[in-house]
């Protein structure tokens, strides 16, 4: 991680796809008047969680484009046995440590369900009281 001089500044290493993600996310939490300094390097740390689990599955994708589902999930070990691809774990770590960040930055529903915000309700269609809306 490339921490900027400018703390509020979005790092120069990330992709152009996680460079958005950054401005948005910073943005939506300045708008909730919610941002502090000190929150860069926690920003950062998701914004990068995210991109690394995005780039893992792209990988997956694009094996499974090129050689089949199997070859997307499954690789050999070195016994020669079929084991999980690392992209698959990889994948899953980085999602999990974005979405603990998320927590963190107050990003998720539960979190902010905690900080007394209520969740935005869907609007109601004409099959929501069959599905307990």
């Amino acid at each position: 991680m490339s921490q900027p001089d400018d703390v509020t500044a979005c790092p120069s290493d990330l992709d152009k796809q996680s460079k958005l993600t950054w401005k948005r996310t910073r943005a939506l939490i300045v708008k909730e008047g919610r941002w502090r300094p000190e929150y860069s390097l926690l920003l950062e740390r998701y914004v990068t969680a995210v991109e690394v689990g995005r780039l893992a599955r792209e990988r997956i994708s694009d094996r499974a484009a090129k050689d089949g589902e199997a070859a997307a999930y499954q690789t050999r070990g070195s016994q020669g046995q079929l084991v999980q691809h690392p992209d698959l774990k990889t994948a899953r770590e980085a999602e999990r440590d974005a979405n603990e960040y998320a927590r963190e930055l107050m990003l998720t529903p539960a979190a902010r369900a905690k900080m007394g915000e209520e969740p935005q309700k869907a609007a109601r269609g004409k099959f929501a009281g069959a599905f307990g809306a």
